[in-house]
């Protein structure tokens, strides 16, 4: 295992977290009271890159949206929205799989992940738990608890396509 991977694992231990090798990454669950995701720490180009993926949970399953899902525009509005606000990682979505997550990238190079790095990345994903659960609120329900603008777009989507 890559030395800096390491470093991420003797942090993660440190704060607790459950920690499993997947092939050539670390995976925790992450959760609060409304909302569970795996996240996968990776390096990436030799060590250079620290690559995180947060991929949401239903229940135990993946939660994935098909590119025909009747709500899609809706959640990619919401998504764009977040990533605007949200200057260090982003949502991505891939139509032909169906695939939801929120990634980060941070090159290393020739440093070592700091532990102010590290408590500022389980910041981050923490708050982009919380942007999971009103994307799936969205997913399944069409229009948004928080968000005004959203719910502005849901209903100008409806009057212009019927969706």
């Amino acid at each position: 295992m890559d030395t800096k991977l390491e470093a991420v694992g003797r942090f993660l231990i440190a704060s607790t977290y459950k920690v499993k090798r997947v092939d050539d990454a670390l995976m925790i669950t992450l959760e609060n009271e409304v909302a569970r995701a795996r996240v996968y720490f990776r390096t990436k180009d030799d060590g250079d890159i620290l690559s995180i993926e947060l991929e949401p949970l239903e229940g135990d399953l993946h939660f994935d949206l098909s590119a025909t899902h009747k709500h899609l525009n809706i959640v990619l509005f919401q998504m764009l929205r977040e990533n605007y606000k949200n200057k260090f990682g982003s949502w991505e979505y891939n139509p032909d799989v169906g695939d939801l997550r929120f990634t980060v990238e941070i090159p290393l190079a020739d440093t070592e992940l700091s532990k102010k790095q590290f408590i500022l990345i389980i910041k981050m994903l923490k708050r982009a738990l919380n942007t999971q659960d009103e994307l799936m609120f969205i997913a399944k329900n069409g229009r948004a608890r928080i968000n005004k603008y959203c719910d502005e777009f849901a209903e100008f989507m409806k009057q212009k396509y019927g969706k």
